[in-house]
């Protein structure tokens, strides 16, 4: 990512940067470069929405690191995760975000224009799993699996 190109890009009117990590299709991840981006959106006083959905998809023994360990772009930002392809429930559109109070505040207000329903069941029984299966260590193995077969 040249982060000296985006912040080229950024003018008066720009509010917010929006980032995929891990990129889908390829996997990508934009670890260890997060430092420039923050100094961008704090220098320019705008915010983020950080696409996390594919956390656990993964390959060759990287991690996914989360734009929610650099404070300053916490701050700032809408961190969007899923478990429809964690969990094998793609279509369902079941996720969440993470967010700090105040921007959670202002999201709450639009978030009812934009969901037009989700699935009960699916939501009671992820949470029955995840009290009960709290990680997902092994999804990174199994599409790593299915990447080196191909």
């Amino acid at each position: 990512m040249d982060w000296d190109e985006v912040e080229s890009l950024i003018t008066d009117r720009t509010k917010l940067i929006m980032i995929n990590t891990p990129h889908n299709p390829c996997g990508v991840t934009l670890n260890g470069r997060f430092k420039r981006l923050e100094e961008i959106v704090v220098n320019h006083g705008i915010y983020l929405i950080s696409d996390e959905v594919y956390e656990h998809i993964i390959f060759d023994g990287h991690r996914h690191e989360s734009v929610l360990r650099y404070p300053e772009l916490y701050k700032r930002s809408f961190v969007v995760f899923s478990f429809g392809k964690s969990l094998h429930v793609t279509g369902w559109k079941i996720g969440y975000v993470i967010a700090p109070p105040a921007l959670t505040t202002e999201l709450r207000k639009i978030h009812q224009f934009n969901v037009f329903s989700v699935n009960r069941p699916i939501q009671l029984a992820i949470a029955k799993y995840i009290q009960h299966h709290g990680d997902f260590v092994e999804l990174a193995s199994f599409y790593q699996d299915k990447c080196d077969l191909f």
